[in-house]
């Protein structure tokens, strides 16, 4: 607490030597061929409620917070050359609470033109379009009274707080289109103040644009939360009313038509930002608007959190009694390594250093300890996680509870902890379920469990292994074959599976995308069952003590002893060895990461460019390109199941990183 306020305290004192040394200046004339100060420049944008791409967390259901318009007052002087405006990242460090932080951008604001520009011309695209006076809305029905005075009164800033919080929208029958416009938009065009389609000033009233395919009925839908506009409560239920515009003809207007797509585009932007599923159609979606705006638009800004959000206090004392955040927050596992700007230069991942902390030396704190090891440590890689279970019930106990509150355990060592779906996900791909014969039958096959796997990326792709100390090994893997087989085995696509790995005999089923994806192997007294072969390699080479096992790890001999096995009231033990750290943090694991991320990126994109295809289930699959630049990433099809890459995998489940 105590840094945090030293370093809370530093930026202030940094923010207001920036004020003394700005304030002589600001005595002064200004020449004529002077820079124009940042205040009076439209790139510098407060952080309030006002932009439109910036988060819904920001705003205060119960205030309505004045909106700063940029185009009000006067705009900065001619200049011979462009200023460029840079915005500062700050980093808060230790929260008590969730703060969201921007990220560093440099933008550059331009000039204002010597002379108005061209009007916009209009193209003709088969469609009409419409700018609609709140005036001239027939509703078949009652608005709230305070939307109502907020039309009177033209107070934009009401209608752009709804927007953003999801409180007030407008439709029309597909494929029409209807959005709200206002100030608010400009901040789409950043600093071009000759843009004809910029919305002239704060005192222009709030329009809807309209986009209907030629001749058709000017008639919608629009949507609001009446309890939000009269008691700025987030809870109550959407309300949806007719509406009509008797009177409205088609306008051939280009600056109609580029107003249409610059509030499509400030819509989506918003959306956008909400951080909310579907961000990759959004931005598709707002990318399509500024092409048909015809001009570069403001992309919207990144905003981040340092950890997920704390929604309760139940969430809390998981993160906090289980060192979930400190684990998070050390690993960073889900800051990325940003792209290389120059590729002629190839350097081989091996020599690249890696985390060169000296290891601790824990023989001096293991000299005389002989604990009770678990039965399956000798299996279990060294460089690997690994959670034991000291018997059946135990882990059914910890899985209760991870179902009972799933979005808190499941996400302690990642960065944002909402509920993923990772626990049905895997369960699914690996064709296991906790039924009522398996937790009947469990207790009598099996002894003790342990889940181990490459990495925690459980919410986009992980290889997992899980397993189980058998009390008749033969017995347990035909039980465990004809479950997967009764669970996933008519998945389309699905298909059995038969081999050995190093000599050692395995069975499953597999689909080509991975949706499924089950290998049964028995090692000694050991059944495994895995999604990944090379998860399953890597098992074989640890029993046949090829590669060393985490049972001859001194820190794990040293944590076993203070935590003895089968104590009372102990349900399992969580070993995370320094080898395991040491890999997720190496070139190897973070430069694959990156590599990954941003194919998913790319791969986002193209699936939400042929979503109409797939939902409609038109797609007949085919090799499809990406005009991003993905290292390995190999041919990139469209299937009826989405957009699958040979190297990364599908959106459904990446391609591990250990393979």
């Amino acid at each position: 607490m105590l840094r945090r306020q030293v370093n809370r305290s530093a930026q202030l004192l940094v923010c207001l030597s920036v004020l003394v040394l700005l304030a002589p200046g600001c005595k002064q004339d200004q020449p004529e061929t002077a820079v124009s100060s940042p205040a009076s420049s439209e790139s510098v944008i407060a952080g309030t409620p006002l932009d439109p791409q910036g988060p819904s967390a920001a705003l205060d259901p119960a205030v309505a917070p004045p909106v700063l318009d940029p185009t009000i007052g006067p705009g900065p002087p001619p200049v011979a050359e462009m200023e460029a405006v840079v915005e500062e990242e700050i980093v808060a460090e230790e929260e008590a609470d969730p703060e969201e932080v921007l990220a560093p951008a440099v933008r550059v604001a331009q000039a204002p033109n010597p002379e108005p520009a061209a009007p916009r011309k209009f193209v003709d695209d088969g469609h009409d379009y419409y700018l609609v006076d709140f005036n001239d809305l027939v509703m078949d029905g009652e608005i709230p009274s305070q939307l109502r005075l907020a039309i009177d009164n033209n107070f934009h800033w009401q209608f752009q707080n709804a927007i953003n919080l999801g409180q007030l929208s407008f439709s029309m029958p597909d494929p029409g289109e209807a959005y709200l416009s206002g100030p608010w938009v400009n901040n789409m065009l950043g600093g071009n103040r000759g843009n004809p389609a910029r919305i002239a000033d704060g005192d222009a009233p709030v329009a809807l644009m309209i986009r209907l395919p030629a001749d058709g009925k000017v008639s919608g839908t629009v949507s609001f939360n009446k309890g939000w506009f009269e008691s700025r409560s987030l809870e109550g239920k959407t309300e949806q009313i007719s509406f009509s515009v008797p009177a409205a003809t088609p306008t051939k207007s280009g600056q109609v038509q580029g107003s249409f797509w610059l509030a499509r585009a400030s819509y989506y932007a918003t959306l956008m930002n909400n951080n909310g599923p579907g961000s990759a159609w959004y931005r598709y979606q707002f990318g399509q608007s500024a092409e048909q705006f015809g001009a570069e638009l403001q992309q919207p800004r990144v905003w981040r959190q340092s950890f997920g959000s704390r929604g309760n206090d139940i969430e809390e004392s998981y993160a906090f009694m289980s060192g979930g955040r400190a684990l998070a927050e050390n690993l960073q596992l889900d800051r990325e390594l940003p792209p290389a700007t120059e590729r002629e230069e190839t350097v081989a991942i091996d020599s690249i250093s890696g985390i060169t902390v000296q290891e601790f030396d824990w023989k001096p704190l293991v000299a005389g300890l002989e604990p009770e090891l678990d039965p399956l440590a000798t299996l279990i890689p060294d460089d690997q996680h690994v959670l034991f279970f000291n018997d059946f019930s135990s882990m059914i106990a910890v899985m209760d509870e991870v179902t009972a509150n799933g979005a808190l355990v499941l996400g302690l060592a990642q960065m944002q902890s909402e509920d993923a779906g990772s626990q049905a996900r895997y369960e699914y791909q690996l064709g296991l379920s906790l039924n009522g014969t398996v937790r009947l039958l469990g207790p009598r096959l099996i002894r003790s469990v342990a889940v181990t796997g490459g990495d925690l990326y459980l919410r986009t792709g992980t290889d997992i292994a899980i397993l189980f100390e058998a009390v008749n090994a033969p017995a347990l893997e035909a039980l465990l074959l004809a479950q997967i087989s009764t669970q996933v085995g008519g998945y389309q696509g699905a298909t059995a599976q038969k081999g050995k790995v190093r000599d050692v005999p395995y069975q499953g089923i597999a689909s080509s995308d991975r949706v499924v994806s089950s290998y049964v192997a028995t090692l000694g007294d050991a059944v495994v069952v895995t999604n990944s072969m090379v998860q399953l390699e890597r098992l074989v080479e640890t029993f046949q003590q090829e590669i060393p096992s985490i049972a001859g790890l001194d820190e794990y001999t040293f944590f076993r002893d203070r935590y003895p096995l089968g104590k009372e009231g102990q349900s399992g033990l969580l070993v995370l060895s320094d080898k395991t750290i040491r890999r997720w943090c190496g070139p190897h694991w973070r430069i694959a990461t990156s590599r990954r991320t941003r194919a998913l990126a790319a791969m986002t994109e193209l699936q939400a460019q042929h979503l109409d295809e797939l939902v409609a289930g038109e797609v007949q699959s085919r090799i499809i390109e990406s005009s991003a630049h993905l290292d390995q990433v190999g041919q990139l099809r469209l299937t009826p199941t989405g957009v699958v890459s040979d190297s990364y995998g599908s959106l459904a489940f990446q391609t591990p990183i250990i393979e």
